[in-house]
């Protein structure tokens, strides 16, 4: 393709077809995620509104853009760094916190976090304690900074894992997070389980659409201090969240997507994305993230699932059975039905 000073098609049209054709050509094995695919697209065409700083030959040899000479002659484009790309990681690669293997926490097991001075003591000493852990630690408090974008499988980042709800803010050392460009605040050092990434890649892949996450990892003490704020004497210091091993994801963004992908008709005519665009309706999603999740969670021997009207929780804590609850009485009985489904009971 030759596009020139004499080209009948004006160029900003045909950079927004070639962005069209980009989007409905993606090739490989698994549909591109909504929020990533306008990174892509610009990435491969860089088509720029005045026309003048286009450098699709940049990204496809075999295509040449031609600028106007007087155009070059009044506007000098500045040489653009590299964008930053995404590796694919295991947790494994990611950096343990150079303070972590000289932390000791087993004085932290003894201490109740309903007695002032205990609690005192453990939002001092016992920040990141894991009472989940044979000796208080648990799995590595690793160091995130600087990999957030960094992909773990092929659907989420190491920023999913890390991401704090909004509302927790509030309970976290301002030391202890950071928040993007983009708005999201994540933890500096975490706990990320690689059965927690292995399982929500597998649920994700076998869905078909994108699950957003809203809040995975949380240290002891923000565990403590939310519940706390709560205000109702319950403490949750055992959290699944506290040893990493636990996500909860954000049902109403997850079916706000849902439908907004399946406005594209190259994913609306696809395999998976046919059958998940039949999901009418937000319950009707979420009985289905639900029972797709269980039976994974069957396979692999084990897990939970806690079932809310905006949010679900999942971990892979072991056992030998699945783990259901409901956190009101809606849930709990949707909950019920689902149990008694061919297939789908306890075991």
């Amino acid at each position: 393709m030759r596009l020139n000073e004499g080209s009948k098609i004006p160029l900003a049209v045909t950079c927004l077809a070639l962005c069209a054709a980009a989007a409905c050509s993606k090739k490989g094995g698994t549909d591109p995620e909504i929020g990533t695919i306008g990174d892509e697209i610009r990435s491969a065409s860089m088509c720029s509104l005045d026309g003048l700083d286009v450098g699709i030959e940049a990204a496809n040899p075999n295509v040449e853009i031609f600028v106007p000479p007087a155009a070059v002659e009044q506007k000098t484009v500045p040489a653009k760094k590299p964008r930053m790309t995404d590796k694919s990681i295991s947790v494994g690669d990611l950096p343990v916190a150079s303070w972590f293997d000289g932390t000791d926490y087993k004085d932290c097991r003894g201490l109740n976090p309903r007695k002032g001075a205990d609690l005192q003591r453990m939002m001092a000493d016992c920040k990141f304690y894991d009472p989940n852990g044979a000796d208080g630690k648990g799995l590595p408090v690793l160091d995130l900074r600087g990999h957030y974008r960094d992909k773990l499988g092929p659907y989420f980042k190491v920023r999913d894992f890390a991401r704090i709800d909004p509302n927790d803010l509030k309970y976290i050392n301002p030391g202890h997070y950071e928040t993007g460009e983009d708005g999201i605040a994540v933890h500096r050092f975490a706990r990320i389980s690689p059965a927690i990434v292995a399982l929500m890649n597998d649920i994700r892949a076998e869905v078909g659409f994108p699950i957003f996450i809203d809040g995975g990892f949380r240290p002891f003490y923000h565990n403590v201090r939310m519940y706390r704020g709560y205000g109702n004497g319950d403490i949750k210091s055992k959290s699944r969240h506290v040893s990493g091993d636990a996500v909860d994801v954000d049902l109403d963004l997850t079916f706000k997507t849902l439908r907004e992908k399946c406005d594209d008709p190259c994913f609306a005519k696809s395999g998976k994305g046919k059958k998940a665009c039949s999901l009418k309706n937000k319950p009707v999603m979420s009985e289905h993230l639900f029972g797709t999740a269980y039976e994974i969670m069957q396979k692999r021997g084990g897990g939970g699932i806690g079932m809310g009207d905006t949010q679900m929780h999942f971990d892979t804590r072991n056992g030998g059975r699945v783990a259901t609850w409901g956190y009101n009485s809606w849930n709990r009985k949707m909950i019920e039905r689902l149990m008694k489904t061919p297939g789908r009971g306890r075991r």
